[in-house]
């Protein structure tokens, strides 16, 4: 998106706790809230978060991220995006798609999921392995009628 100049928006990009130990080994290094470290990644990155806050945090929200991206070095910016959080801290589950959608494996994540919607593990290990990995066409075929 970046390469075609569209600007990327990040809805609700800040996890709630735990935090990952790289966020908060970055935010520690620079004595900020690991929410401060996640705005400002994005920020460093040129990916504008839409947060929803309240009463104080609303200052917090927008002037120290500002502040922190400028601060950030490469090993800090390598260190964040280590961090995985994986499904069980993810409410939406569909964000995880997009990390695998190029992969052709079958992923564990992926199989959790979709025995988390009432597909028998094994079979959705077959219609994992069928996509060649793909999450959407591995829910079409555990999905549709036999």
């Amino acid at each position: 998106m970046h390469a075609r100049s569209i600007y990327v928006l990040a809805y609700r990009p800040v996890i709630y706790k735990p935090f990952p130990d790289a966020v908060k080994n970055t935010a520690a290094r620079h004595n900020v809230s690991e929410q401060t470290c996640i705005l400002a990644w994005l920020l460093k990155r040129n990916i504008y978060p839409l947060v929803k806050c309240r009463g104080d945090h609303i200052v917090d929200n927008f002037t120290s991220p500002a502040e922190l991206k400028e601060k950030l070095t490469n090993d800090d910016l390598a260190e964040i995006a280590t961090a995985e959080v994986g499904l069980k801290h993810l409410p939406e589950w569909f964000a995880k798609i997009w990390k695998f959608h190029d992969e052709t494996g079958v992923s564990e994540d992926d199989v959790q999921m979709l025995v988390g919607m009432g597909v028998d593990e094994s079979y959705a290990r077959k219609c994992l392995e069928d996509a060649k990995g793909n999450i959407d066409q591995a829910m079409d075929l555990a999905f549709s009628e036999k």
